[in-house]
């Protein structure tokens, strides 16, 4: 009866124990950062911004055909609408991914009008991207605070009309 006792008293004491660890504001307290990202077409051409899956997410083998997940068109000197996120680093800490790509977006392809000129990055699934991308800067994917430009309160990732002009054919 005693052995009864102990192992109802051991297993209230371990049930309470997961309970607490199971608090839905554990973790939550914060720091937070709140952060508003855009991004700006600072060429004379139409911007597009598109993002893909390339990889089947059970496997990891590349699909027959990408996926096309996400897609942003900027005309001419156009900024997108200001996205809100909530870090729990900071900017400075971690590079983040932009918002709207987050969704198992692996690659992306960026082109300048009808040009036929433009960047792409590829995930090659071992934490590295390849591909032509700006030089010195990150990738949708993967940018940090040098990447940005603050105007207003808002973090914009801004594509130049120098880019537009060296970027590479696709």
């Amino acid at each position: 009866m005693k052995n009864i006792i102990r192992l109802q008293v051991l297993f209230a004491v371990a049930l309470s124990g997961m309970v607490a660890s199971c608090d839905p504001d554990d973790g939550g307290d914060g720091p937070f950062y709140y952060y508003r990202f855009a991004i700006e077409n600072r060429s004379d051409v139409p911007l597009k911004i598109e993002g893909y899956r390339t990889r089947d997410l059970a496997t990891g083998n590349v699909l027959a055909t990408p996926l096309l997940l996400h897609t942003i068109s900027l005309p001419a000197g156009a900024q997108s609408n200001p996205q809100d996120v909530t870090l729990m680093t900071s900017l400075e800490q971690i590079p983040v991914i932009y918002p709207g790509f987050e969704n198992n977006t692996d690659s992306l392809a960026v082109t300048f009008g009808d040009s036929g000129r433009g960047y792409y990055v590829l995930d090659r699934t071992d934490g590295f991207y390849s591909g032509a991308w700006i030089q010195g800067r990150g990738t949708l994917l993967n940018f940090s605070t040098p990447d940005l430009l603050p105007n207003g309160g808002v973090l914009v990732y801004p594509f130049t009309q120098a880019e537009a002009d060296n970027a590479p054919e696709l």
